[in-house]
């Protein structure tokens, strides 16, 4: 039963870290489809601007091709550095709700092994008072049939040396009455 409490909550912890997961990836996906939508929004305005102003070609010749791949380069880097940032926190994070859960299933385990050991360190010490219980009541029986064996012993003895004496008593007669007789 023990077992099956461990196995049952480290199941419901890692369906929890996982929920928590999906949910920091989702939030990372929605943040990132943010920044995507910003970034082409301000492309599209500047699409605009450069329209307004003149052509496609001729804009770009008098911004100067550099500068337009410049800030090109910068925002796909910043968007790639962005990226890599929320991963590494995501797994951060997980390996985080990991430890936490690994650490809180061990505070468990340790709780019920110790409640068991107490258990049973509590079943042991009252089957060993009955034991005890037990034993002193047999003993307080062969107490009273060691008395009851002396008491007749007694018994027996005086019985005996009575019998003895008064044997004794009868030899005494007899030898009285015998030289008497002869």
């Amino acid at each position: 039963m023990h077992k099956a409490l461990i196995v049952a909550m480290a199941d419901r912890d890692e369906a929890h870290a996982q929920l928590v997961a999906s949910s920091v990836l989702h939030v990372h996906e929605m943040e990132t489809e943010r920044k995507k939508n910003d970034r082409l929004t301000r492309k599209l305005v500047i699409a605009e601007k450069l329209n307004a102003e003149g052509s496609g070609a001729g804009g770009s010749f008098f911004l100067g091709s550099d500068e337009v791949a410049q800030k090109h380069n910068m925002s796909a880097n910043a968007m790639q550095s962005s990226d890599e940032e929320l991963l590494a926190m995501c797994q951060q994070l997980s390996s985080e709700i990991k430890s936490k859960t690994a650490a809180s299933l061990e505070i468990v385990r340790l709780k019920e092994s110790h409640k068991i050991k107490r258990e049973t360190e509590k079943t042991r010490r009252d089957e060993m008072q009955n034991e005890i219980d037990a034993l002193k009541q047999q003993l307080a029986t062969e107490r009273l049939k060691r008395a009851e064996a002396e008491e007749s012993a007694k018994k027996w003895q005086q019985s005996f040396y009575e019998a003895v004496s008064s044997v004794g008593e009868n030899d005494d007669d007899c030898e009285t009455n015998g030289s008497t007789a002869k």
